[in-house]
């Protein structure tokens, strides 16, 4: 297969991005609906983590069963899951059932976009995996961009419980609109072999673990300044600053599909170079901005970054691997990501009370730059790999 753009590419993308929607209507709600329901502000907190913590521990699991696994059907019972846990938000009276009803949706989501993203990228030429990984992750911008505010204005407009039902029926038509994917499993993974015992390949790959690394870097510095700089910029006196994250989708929206076929073309190392240290100068340049523009330019540089480097890793995971480990290899680059999201928060809270706004971003900055040198030992632990592998018995 040589197309890129074929029906099920594309159909799965829209599917993303219709479930997506309804996923990420919860995300601004639930805090408050949790307090409605007589929940302390420090207590609907843990339900946001507890949702972060509960896919961090799933996803290997999650890697392993899609690795194993019919990846279609996977996909569905884990949306299906997803829409449960969110028609019971909508049934919720005490914080305990919203615990209890969270583990399931963190749970289902590890699964979910495990799976996902490993049945997608079996319709994506082998020659064209970035760009085509590049364009699965808009699905999830247009989600993040269109999901929260119309949560919002659905919850202030009818309450926070229809709010819930609008969302579980846009989540639950997804799961039923995956029924029309075609999903021929000895065509698409013809290296499919008998199951292997368990080991711990089966839920980690090791060889992956300097990639997950690089991918985690750019997840902390999006978590940091996600976090901190409109409290920089709030102590500061820089007004309009909310337009960082419009300047910021809109960039990665325009960058992605380019940065995709200059991988492509051009390979890893090439787009992850320059997108470290792009990523380590607009650091740097919100801690010391004291004025909007700064901050402006400084979004369009962390977009480039953020948006060329993190698919480069995820694409560079999936083709490192046999289709039978495509799952296990995402689920390995994911867990890179959750932890670098997790730690960034914590990281950026603690340099930013010890050593101030500016100093917090510029050690954010140089860390950073510590991707380049994970960049070249991956590379040349990977030549090495294949050095032994091509050579003769």
């Amino acid at each position: 297969m040589k197309k890129l753009w074929n029906f099920h590419f594309i159909y799965l993308i829209l599917l993303n991005t219709l479930s997506s929607i309804g996923f990420y209507m919860t995300m601004p709600t639930l805090p408050s609906f949790a307090v409605e329901i007589g929940a302390t502000l420090s207590m609907a907190g843990v339900l946001s983590g507890l949702f972060s913590l509960t896919a961090l521990f799933i996803r290997p699991v999650a890697g392993m069963a899609t690795d194993r696994w019919n990846k279609k059907r996977l996909l569905i019972i884990a949306t299906l899951l997803i829409s449960a846990s969110t028609l019971g938000y909508s049934r919720s009276t005490s914080f305990a059932m919203l615990v209890a009803l969270r583990i399931l949706h963190g749970t289902a989501f590890a699964f979910s976009s495990t799976s996902n993203m490993a049945l997608t990228t079996l319709y994506i030429p082998k020659e064209r995996m970035g760009e085509g990984v590049g364009y699965m992750g808009i699905a999830q911008i247009l989600a993040m961009a269109c999901g929260p505010g119309l949560g919002l204005r659905l919850a202030n407009s009818i309450g926070h419980r229809q709010m819930f039902l609008v969302s579980t029926a846009i989540i639950f038509s997804a799961a039923l609109l995956m029924l029309l994917v075609r999903y021929d499993r000895a065509q698409l993974e013809p290296e499919s072999a008998p199951q292997r015992k368990f080991s711990i390949q089966s839920f980690i790959a090791p060889e992956l673990l300097l990639c997950a690394l690089m991918s985690s870097l750019f997840s902390m510095s999006n978590g940091i300044i996600s976090s901190f700089m409109p409290l920089m910029a709030a102590e500061r006196g820089i007004t309009g600053a909310d337009l960082f994250f419009t300047i910021s989708s809109v960039v990665v929206l325009l960058v992605r599909p380019f940065a995709g076929k200059l991988l492509d073309r051009k390979g890893m190392v090439f787009v992850l170079i320059p997108a470290y240290a792009v990523g380590a100068i607009s650091a740097v340049m919100i801690g010391t901005a004291r004025a909007l523009w700064i901050l402006l330019a400084a979004a369009v540089l962390k977009s480039v970054a953020q948006s060329s480097g993190q698919p480069a890793v995820q694409a560079a995971c999936v083709s490192r691997v046999s289709v039978l480990r495509r799952g296990v290899a995402l689920s390995t680059c994911y867990l890179g990501n959750d932890i670098g999201q997790g730690l960034g928060t914590m990281l950026g809270g603690s340099l930013s009370e010890s050593f101030g706004y500016t100093n917090m971003f510029c050690i954010t900055g140089g860390i950073m730059l510590m991707g380049i040198v994970f960049l070249m030992i991956d590379r040349t632990l990977w030549r090495r790999r294949q050095s032994k592998t091509a050579a003769p018995a």
